[in-house]
């Protein structure tokens, strides 16, 4: 295994460990908030799925402030295990928002819905064995001179959630993308017949 050796002064350690907590804390506190906004919006397209980006997100961010504050490399372990969980709902999140705000109702019945959950479904029980399986495949280990040795090659579930979290990413944008241009077209082509009219 590849392994990466930091060295950093515990000052400058405890300065960027404040700040990043400080930044995860407002993530948590606006993710939330907006988490909640969205689910009062019903029947809105595309608030359900948002909700659940937002849930992923805050997730994520909770599990990597229990992470910063946990004393021992074995329960750090234990919270970036947790973290999965969030990095998975996020893009399973964008792709059902994208399905909804673009009015592809079709592909959000549970058929559909099932065969994009699998990966996600997979990941939580994965990061609920945490260090029990190897799939996923991430160590860290802390030294007493508070450098870090961070063993950052995957399992291979490891690497099926990074191709699942890009390819449900860029097909979301894809459909975002081809409705900013459809509407711009359409726009456009009411903007000529206006200029016809006159």
């Amino acid at each position: 295994r590849h392994k990466v050796r930091i060295h950093r002064c515990p000052c400058k350690i405890v300065s960027n460990t404040t700040f990043l907590l400080f930044v995860l804390h407002i993530s948590v506190v606006l993710g939330s908030a907006s988490a909640i906004l969205a689910w009062r919006e019903g029947h809105t397209p595309g608030a359900r799925p948002l909700v659940l980006l937002l849930a992923g997100q805050v997730f994520w961010s909770l599990m990597l402030v229990f992470r910063l504050r946990a004393p021992a490399a074995e329960a750090k372990l234990f919270w970036m295990h947790m973290m999965w969980i969030g990095v998975v709902a996020i893009p399973l999140g964008w792709m059902l928002f994208a399905l909804s705000y673009t009015g592809r109702d079709r592909f959000l019945n549970w058929r559909y819905v099932s065969v994009f959950a699998v990966v996600p479904v997979v990941t939580v029980i994965l990061a609920i064995l945490g260090p029990a399986q190897d799939l996923l495949q991430i160590s860290i280990v802390q030294t007493p001179d508070l450098s870090v040795v961070q063993n950052n090659n995957g399992g291979i579930w490891y690497w099926i959630v990074a191709a699942y979290t890009y390819l449900l990413g860029g097909a979301g944008s894809a459909l975002l993308i081809g409705l900013a241009l459809n509407q711009m077209t359409a726009f456009r082509n009411q903007a000529y017949t206006l200029i016809g009219a006159l």
